[in-house]
C-alpha cells in the first residue's frame, strides 16, 4: 500500500481495455473499492511522461 520513497498510496500499474477507457471505470475500480476502505486521501500514480491519458487520470 505505500510507496517506498513517501509511504504513501500509489499506483504503478493498471490497465484498461480500449473499449472501457475514459468512462471513469478505473477511477471506481481503485479508489472506491480499495483507497477508500484503506482510508487514504491521496494516491501517488507513476507514469511515463508521454502517457497522456495516464497524466489525465
Amino acid at each position: 500500500m505505500s510507496s517506498p520513497l513517501l509511504q504513501k498510496p500509489w499506483l504503478s500499474l493498471l490497465v484498461i481495455h480500449k473499449n472501457y477507457q475514459g468512462l471513469g471505470d478505473a477511477k471506481k475500480l481503485y479508489y472506491e473499492e480499495i483507497m477508500k476502505d484503506k482510508q487514504a486521501n491521496t494516491i501517488q500514480i507513476a507514469v511515463h511522461s508521454t502517457n497522456e491519458k495516464a497524466i489525465h487520470f
